[in-house]
């Protein structure tokens, strides 16, 4: 009798599918995306940091349901040209209404390795935050993404029909959801 309660046991916990969860779930929250940080640039300072937020926020607007996305512009005065240990997140929250805050810091973005000639690689090294409303910081994860296409450009035609424009878009792209993927459970096909 106690190996049939076992094996019932084993079965159960060894059949049911696990989903992961996300470390913060945003489902039904509030979110506000501050545009992001670049090298010596504080938040709101730089078109790459507004850029990249924005795209983080049509993932996020995409694959989570029932998020609703803050404004970050009416309140630019509380977060533009300061740095991460300077803004008062539990006000800022407050005031956008929000639920979570997220912020990042673009560490690294180049085309290419510059021992490389005529070879494109994309790196995105980004450092993001999420705060919640108490203004506590609930996570930091360093984000490293990278499109790994490498190909010679000769005379102007490119091998395997990528540009470097194409190259810098992709490795935008993948950046903004590595970043997003901190709010929702990625599908099984994505990767």
């Amino acid at each position: 009798m106690r190996w049939v309660v076992t094996a019932v046991v084993a079965f159960l916990f060894c059949s049911c599918k696990s989903v992961p969860k996300p470390p913060i779930d945003v489902r039904g929250k509030r979110l506000l995306v501050l545009p992001f940080a670049y090298k010596g640039y504080h938040f709101g300072q730089h078109p790459l940091g507004a850029e990249l937020a924005r795209l983080v926020c049509g993932v996020v607007a995409a694959r989570v349901k029932g998020v609703v996305l803050c404004d970050a512009e009416p309140f630019a005065e509380m977060f533009s040209g300061k740095a991460s240990d300077k803004v008062d997140w539990r006000r800022l929250a407050f005031a956008a209404n929000a639920d979570f805050v997220l912020a990042a810091k673009i560490h690294d973005f180049r085309d290419r390795n510059p021992l490389d000639v005529n070879l494109y690689q994309g790196v995105m090294q980004v450092e993001a935050w999420v705060y919640d409303r108490e203004g506590r910081r609930r996570i930091t994860r360093l984000v490293d993404a990278r499109y790994p296409y490498r190909h010679p450009d000769f005379a102007a035609a490119t091998v395997f029909g990528l540009s470097r424009d194409e190259v810098v878009r992709k490795t935008k792209e993948r950046a903004a959801v590595l970043i997003a993927r901190l709010l929702y459970t990625p599908n099984k096909g994505e990767e």
